[in-house]
């Protein structure tokens, strides 16, 4: 009875460990949410802060009850130690299945300021369920491909990043706005732009110009080619 009970409980941590939960949207807030985490823990160990809310005295201007300028060097040199760990691989945010494929939306940092998005693509068979993927592994495998990438440089769309599909027509999508189109039927990208700042070949002075460059060449086209009726 005691050998049954314990193959029973083996076979069910077994299962519970094969059977990895089918991984949700994540909007980039999530991320951050973790990495503010652990560069709070890490100003702790450097004793910059003794807690969470508590700046250490040496560190502390008692003016401003913020970080002095060694408190500030040290902070620096966290971030940049946490980004670089954190930030190795493309995170996980949304993904899509169609037909015998599944698509995902994946992101990275560039640096401490400019973030780009990949579409991605496996074999239904390959796909793993993935939060994370190695930029070697991006490259190399021939598991999965990259179909799109695109970031912002200067003023940045953030928020709201999904992919979805209309009229076999895959669409990345930020703050509202349209920026790449991939054909599911031909297997082809029609529409993306690495970086519209760079390639609308001019200097916005804010973001709202360059979601009008943005809404006008990009948007506006693709949403054009998703309404009308496929053949």
């Amino acid at each position: 009875m005691k050998t049954k009970l314990f193959l029973l409980l083996l076979l069910y941590s077994f299962n519970s460990i094969a059977q990895k939960p089918e991984l949700q949207y994540r909007d980039i807030d999530y991320y951050f949410i973790e990495v503010a985490r652990l560069e709070i823990g890490k100003l702790i160990k450097m004793g910059v802060l003794i807690d969470s809310t508590t700046i250490a005295e040496e560190y502390l201007d008692k003016e401003t009850n913020r970080l002095n300028e060694a408190g500030f060097d040290k902070y620096a040199y966290a971030k940049m130690e946490v980004y670089q760990t954190y930030f190795r691989d493309c995170l996980y945010q949304q993904h899509l299945k169609y037909n015998n494929n599944v698509y995902g939306l994946y992101f990275s940092m560039a640096g401490f300021d400019d973030i780009g998005w990949y579409i991605i693509k496996w074999d239904e068979k390959d796909w793993k369920n993935e939060e994370r993927i190695n930029l070697q592994q991006l490259e190399k495998s021939k598991k999965l491909k990259e179909i799109a990438y695109n970031y912002d440089e200067g003023p940045k769309n953030l928020e709201n990043v999904n992919i979805f599909i209309k009229n076999d027509y895959l669409v990345m999508e930020r703050e509202g706005l349209y920026h790449s189109l991939y054909d599911l039927k031909t297997d082809s990208l029609l529409i993306n732009l690495v970086c519209p700042l760079i390639d609308a070949g001019t200097t916005f002075n804010d973001k709202e110009a360059m979601n009008k460059w943005i809404k006008e060449n990009l948007h506006a086209k693709i949403e054009s080619i998703i309404s009308e009726e496929r053949k």
